[in-house]
């Protein structure tokens, strides 16, 4: 029965690009109808690579991406169809989570001419140029991604190719987790998505098309996702707001966000080294939410945790960094990591026949 089961699944070579800690990875092991055969990670951030071996047992590329060639692509892919019976049993999917600088609204909106959009360049050549184009393909960025060079470049090879792709701006707060992080979502494959009558250039914004099972009203409270211990001493020193960050004039400024609520705001990778803008702060005293004088915060304010954020983005509960890794490291990860559950839903219908 077993063996049966296997043999109906989706068989898959990945290409994860610019892997980070490995949400894709975590995502697709949340898919039950593909078998991957091979994944093959590419990031140059040490951090992140320690984090994905840690909890993937593979250790990621530590190479520029621009350094793949066409030719050492394909001769992966044909070493990779040597160990099946039937090549065409054997599929190939990329995922990529590009530098989202160069395309973010506060950044200089160099887009393609930012050095850091080389390797996403390199790659979309590569693609052009293959004779081993991706049968599946993901992509994740931030909102304004849509608008750039960068997606007309994509949406072009799909449609040389004449291959059938979606797209979508989604949020976590659509599939009922209580956290802000509107991303833009590319998916494309070989076969056609038959259940969309949408133009293809149009950005779908709601979950009506994936899944009809989420209402708003369902969203979950942020105490369903604190994993910390209160009465700690040494966490209250790492994680409460001492009286020297509240007395800073970016606290006024500060998102709080309470037991009961069902909301926070996106966590960047500034999370804790700035106020402003980089994630919401827990207020643990509903009472204070109202006497809005700094002075009296202390002791009732805390940063979420490293493992609090990695809730909020769907992680497994056993997903964890290496010992040896400071928070504000763990901070820039997660900052630069994307939300599981979203990339789920989205894989779902991907691999949906």
């Amino acid at each position: 029965m077993e063996k049966n089961e296997n043999e109906s699944k989706i068989k898959l070579i990945v290409f994860e690009f610019f892997s980070g800690i490995g949400g894709m990875h975590e995502s697709l092991n949340k898919i039950t109808n593909i078998k991957i055969e091979k994944i093959i990670p590419y990031d140059i951030n040490i951090n992140s690579n320690l984090t994905y071996k840690f909890n993937f047992n593979i250790e990621p590329k530590s190479i520029t991406i621009e350094s793949l060639t066409l030719e050492n692509y394909e001769k992966i892919i044909e070493e990779n169809y040597k160990n099946v019976n039937n090549k065409n049993n054997l599929f190939i999917l990329w995922t990529m989570s590009p530098p989202c600088q160069p395309f973010t609204r506060q950044g200089n909106k160099k887009e393609l001419e930012d050095n850091r959009s080389i390797a996403f360049k390199h790659l979309m050549n590569i693609l052009n140029k293959t004779k081993y184009f991706p049968n599946y393909f993901i992509l994740e960025n931030v909102k304004n991604f849509e608008n750039s060079k960068a997606s007309a470049m994509l949406i072009e090879l799909f449609n040389n190719k004449k291959y059938d792709f979606l797209q979508f701006l989604l949020s976590p707060l659509q599939f009922n987790i209580p956290n802000s992080r509107l991303r833009y979502y590319f998916i494309g494959r070989e076969k056609k998505f038959l259940n969309f009558k949408n133009n293809r250039n149009d950005i779908i914004n709601n979950t009506e098309l994936i899944d009809k099972n989420f209402p708003i009203s369902c969203i979950i409270d942020i105490k369903t996702f604190l994993s910390y211990n209160e009465n700690d001493e040494k966490n209250k020193k790492e994680f409460y707001l001492t009286e020297k960050i509240l007395n800073k004039e970016s606290s006024k400024s500060m998102d709080l966000t309470l037991l009961e609520s069902k909301s926070s705001n996106c966590f960047t990778k500034n999370y804790t080294r700035l106020i402003k803008g980089s994630g919401s702060i827990l207020l643990l005293n509903k009472e204070k939410y109202n006497n809005m004088e700094l002075k009296s915060l202390k002791g009732y304010t805390r940063f979420f945790t490293p493992k609090e954020i990695l809730k909020f983005l769907c992680f497994n509960d056993n997903f964890e960094f290496p010992e040896n890794l400071s928070n504000k490291s763990q901070y820039k990860l997660l900052g630069n990591s994307l939300n599981v559950k979203v990339v789920f839903e989205l894989m779902k219908l991907l691999f949906n026949n």
